[in-house]
């Protein structure tokens, strides 16, 4: 029945009618053989498009199996599909010419028309659109993921054609970036891979919890570097394998914390140095002020507080005059040179650099002190204070860096080795994930591929670790034993090498295959075209599959036969 035929509130009268149980015999038995029809034909019409996103949601399995049904045409019946697209495409230039130059109409226009009916029916009304997102949710992505992509390319040569640098060539590479962009965000083969990737990430955390005892991470990498390939794939087999020096990746790792030093100074001098290029002098009435008030730390000067002053502590005493001798010689300094921000900077190292004994009233003037120069530059510069949080940032990571990963000189290599390995877990003995984030700044800073590194060591072993070692003994018993071929397997995946091999063979396989993922819309665009020819009448159905004929040799029907 064609939308101009469909009466939608005569379809809903007699539904009420056949409700109400007044329909008359004769008739109700040829209505019970369209209803489902027209319920369908009904729902369609009433159709909302947050009631279309809701049935989306529930058909996401069906249309995604459809999916990928359509996309692998092309490998599992090569010939047929290929004949669908030649025999679309001689459609559509038979159309075209006739279009152009007129004369009889082609033999393979009917093909270019199944398409078009087919666009049609899927996207040629908002009551077509939402249908097809209600039924086809994945199909209604990968559609617009290809003609989104199909834009932004267009405008991309459009960009070129105009010249990046001009106005026009500049939209159109800003309007090509949006839909490109867009274009990622609907395609279903990358969207698929993102809901697949929390159930990845429970499987590791199983794998390398229970099962072998090295950690998720561990287990995610084994995977992640075969994908990756490349060094990063080459590192984790090195080490995976024993082919490597753990010393090698420990003095990485220090490299990196020197690297990290390295940086915190060059930047720090720069900065300092573009501030300094201010001529101005810097007043001393905070420091001036400073240095009264340390005057009354650590002595007495009677009840009336008049009487001549006596001193509580020596301590407090030397670093009061050290810092008053440090300052009085810097003003005596000529200010052009010396009472700039980069002068005063380096004053404030100098106080910083006073030995008192921490908690006592000796550090407490020294801190003082110390405060106040500070301040007196952050007046005349407030940017000196985002350069010192910068400063000291990157001085805390590099405090908590040789403390708590013991990537100091004077650490054992096998103690810094043991604290990389525990950056693999996330539990309270690594303080929550902490440690894998110090490992993750190492890897930015000239060792990117530190965790792979250690990956592939802590899975280097054929025998698990902890528990899972207990586990794996029991079932080398039982096999013993009871000779149950079944634990072989067990035991292998309670290994963290053969896992790691595993894993990290079948990352590379897929990494292999990462350029055949670009094939993907149009492997599923010609699929499609395929079925639908099919659907149409206009092509014969494909002969059974290899595994069908081994089932039924025969080839008859057997729901026929045996009904």
């Amino acid at each position: 029945m064609a939308d101009a035929d469909f009466n939608a509130q005569r379809a809903r009268d007699l539904e009420t009618v056949y409700q109400a149980g007044k329909l008359p015999a004769e008739l109700k038995a040829d209505y019970e053989k369209v209803r489902p029809h027209l319920q369908e034909r009904l729902a369609d019409e009433d159709r909302t498009l947050p009631s279309a996103i809701g049935e989306a949601v529930t058909n996401i399995p069906g249309s995604g199996a459809e999916f990928v049904k359509d996309t692998t045409q092309l490998a599992t019946h090569m010939g047929s599909t290929l004949e669908a697209v030649e025999a679309l495409g001689s459609g559509m230039a038979e159309k075209l010419t006739r279009a152009m130059i007129g004369g009889p109409q082609g033999a393979d226009e009917k093909y270019a028309d199944a398409a078009w009916s087919m666009l049609k029916d899927r996207y040629g009304s908002w009551k077509n659109v939402k249908k097809t997102l209600a039924k086809d949710p994945v199909g209604f992505l990968a559609d617009a993921s290809v003609m989104l992509g199909g834009a932004g390319a267009g405008l991309r040569e459009g960009e070129q054609l105009a010249g990046a640098a001009s106005r026009v060539g500049r939209a159109a590479g800003t309007a090509a970036g949006g839909l490109e962009t867009a274009a990622r965000a609907t395609d279903p083969v990358a969207l698929g891979a993102k809901a697949l990737k929390p159930a990845g990430h429970v499987a590791s955390e199983i794998i390398g919890g229970p099962v072998t005892n090295v950690g998720g991470e561990a287990v995610r990498r084994a995977a992640t570097s075969g994908y990756a390939g490349g060094q990063t794939g080459a590192d984790f087999r090195a080490n995976m394998r024993g082919q490597t020096n753990i010393k090698d990746v420990v003095d990485k790792a220090r490299n990196a914390t020197s690297n990290i030093s390295a940086m915190q100074k060059f930047e720090y001098a720069r900065d300092i140095r573009r501030l300094n290029q201010s001529p101005v002098a810097l007043a001393w009435t905070d420091v001036d002020s400073a240095l009264s008030d340390i005057d009354d730390v650590s002595t007495y000067s009677g009840r009336s507080g008049m009487g001549p002053t006596q001193v509580i502590s020596a301590e407090t005493e030397a670093v009061r005059d050290e810092i008053n001798d440090i300052v009085d010689h810097w003003k005596k300094l000529p200010p052009s040179q010396f009472h700039t921000v980069e002068g005063f900077d380096i004053l404030k190292k100098k106080i910083g650099e006073i030995t008192a004994t921490p908690g006592t009233s000796a550090e407490k003037v020294k801190t003082m002190a110390y405060d106040a120069i500070r301040s007196t530059i952050i007046r005349q510069d407030p940017e000196y204070a985002r350069i010192m949080r910068s400063y000291e940032e990157a001085a805390g990571l590099l405090d908590e860096l040789r403390r708590t990963m013991s990537m100091g000189k004077n650490a054992t290599t096998d103690t810094a080795m043991r604290k990389l390995l525990s950056a693999l877990r996330n539990n309270v003995n690594t303080n929550f994930g902490r440690r894998q984030e110090l490992a993750q700044r190492l890897t930015q800073a000239g060792a990117p591929n530190l965790m792979e590194e250690l990956s592939g060591l802590s899975m280097s072993g054929m025998m698990p670790h902890g528990m899972a070692r207990l586990f794996m003994t029991g079932e080398a018993g039982g096999l013993l034993l009871f000779n149950h071929p079944y634990l072989i397997p067990l035991m292998a995946a309670h290994s963290p090498r053969i896992t790691a091999e595993a894993l990290h063979g079948a990352g590379r396989v897929v990494g292999a295959m990462k350029p055949l993922r670009r094939l993907a819309p149009a492997a599923f665009q010609a699929g499609r075209q395929k079925e639908e020819q099919q659907r149409r009448g206009l092509r014969p159905p494909d002969a059974a599959s290899a595994a069908e004929m081994l089932d039924n040799p025969s080839g008859i029907d057997l729901d026929q036969a045996n009904p």
